[in-house]
């Protein structure tokens, strides 16, 4: 069982469901000694399932490919005709979408390099085989690329050229000095095809300042994976873990897909490649990350601690509330941390304790100081722009109340809220 106390002691059955589907799924067994359980029907106290709960949380983890998968093996939890029916049409529906966006992604690999922009492809298609061998196994909305913030504006030109716009209108307002300050902020634009079919992530910094690491570092120790006939440069295998690491953390490792992939690989990782882990851990000062993502897989997986990190692991009391916490996070119902107060509240008492470094706390505290949504939301003339900081407040009522008015945040800000520190 877990950790007595532990957020995740107290899941919903349809949620510890999905987690022993997923070791199942993973090739991990059935149940473990710290898991949530249950492998079985018996040991969920004889209630039976709300079915429609348990593909809700399936949908809202993005696991339907693991989970199916699960199903196949003898220790995993039986499951209605009914409920299989309904994942094996959603696991056939992701994975047309997957070739669709493996298609497109080496499409505009091959156009990024005959115009001569470093591009390196991070999560999405190229993630999916380098962690399951499989294109299919992901469950994505988009793709992810990661450029030079040198070479941004020229990226940014050639997928317009290919029928691509920012999600955002209000990107086309901004001028030379506002889209400085929009760099600054965040680090990803969203572009949207003309017919809507693909959403293409234009990174250029990793995952924001928590990890400062450039493209030239990540391409200089790159691997390669072979996909539509063509070999293509991705993150070597301990930027890779480490990257699963810093990005899962920075969201508070709100979706099992994320963890799902971290236990995939940790069985397959050396102790000689997690000495490499934790030195590059160390000079970037994300020991935390690394170790609250070691303690949330063994928890849910049963995964290993690597014995170089076993004792550091055990005794870091931080990494253990940051684990509390994202397993809190796993079971909200909402994807995101919502704008506003709720948003607030997460980096002040969340993301501030990802390091200890003063330069990023400062940075983080930084961050809800900045004008970032508002220089989309109102065009104001550069000699004007100090005005986004007083009028601020009430540019962020007014959001709030259209997003109640409407019932939606927004995709736009969805996405920001994602690419901030």
């Amino acid at each position: 069982m877990t950790t007595p106390g532990s957020p995740a002691s107290r899941w919903p059955l349809e949620l510890r469901l999905v987690v022993s589907c997923l070791r199942a799924g993973l090739g991990l067994g059935g149940r473990t000694p710290e898991a949530p359980g249950p492998s079985s029907l018996e040991e969920s106290g004889g209630r039976e399932p709300d079915w429609d709960r348990f593909l809700f949380w399936v949908g809202r983890h993005r696991v339907t490919p693991l989970v199916y998968a699960g199903l196949a093996e003898p220790a995993s939890v039986p499951i209605p005709d009914g409920v299989r029916a309904e994942l094996r049409d959603r696991v056939r529906h992701n994975a047309l979408r997957m070739l669709r966006l493996g298609s497109e992604l080496a499409q505009l690999l091959e156009a990024f390099d005959e115009a001569g922009i470093t591009a390196l492809p991070i999560k999405g298609p190229m993630l999916a085989l380098q962690v399951h061998g499989d294109i299919t196994m992901r469950q994505v909305k988009d793709l992810d690329l990661l450029v030079g913030p040198g070479q941004l504006d020229r990226a940014i030109d050639l997928l317009r050229s290919r029928g691509y716009r920012p999600v955002d209108d209000g990107f086309d307002r901004l001028s030379a000095q506002r889209w400085e300050v929009y760099r600054a902020a965040f680090h990803e634009l969203a572009l949207v095809h003309a017919d809507g079919s693909v959403v293409v992530e234009l990174h250029w910094n990793l995952v924001g300042r928590l990890w400062p690491v450039t493209l030239e570092e990540l391409a200089g120790r790159s691997a390669r994976v072979r996909m539509a006939g063509r070999d293509i440069a991705v993150l070597g295998p301990v930027d890779l873990l480490l990257h699963l690491l810093v990005h899962g953390s920075s969201h508070a490792w709100r979706r099992l897909s994320w963890l799902a992939e971290l236990g995939r690989l940790i069985p397959r990782t050396s102790d000689e490649t997690w000495r490499e882990v934790a030195g590059v851990a160390a000079g970037a000062g994300i020991e935390r990350p690394l170790r609250q993502g070691l303690l949330l897989s063994r928890r849910l997986f049963g995964t290993p601690i690597a014995e170089p990190l076993r004792q550091p692991t055990a005794l870091d009391r931080a990494a253990r509330s940051l684990a509390a916490t994202a397993e809190s996070c796993i079971a909200a119902e909402r994807d995101r941390i919502r704008p506003g107060l709720s948003s607030v509240r997460f980096r002040l008492l969340y993301k501030m304790r990802l390091r200890r470094s003063l330069g990023y706390r400062l940075s983080v505290l930084h961050s809800l100081a900045r004008p970032h949504r508002d220089v989309l939301d109102i065009a104001l003339p550069d000699r004007f722009a100090w005005l986004h900081y007083p009028l601020r407040p009430f540019l962020w009522i007014r959001r709030r109340w259209r997003e109640r008015k409407t019932g939606s945040s927004g995709t736009g800000e969805s996405r920001r809220e994602s690419g901030r520190t």
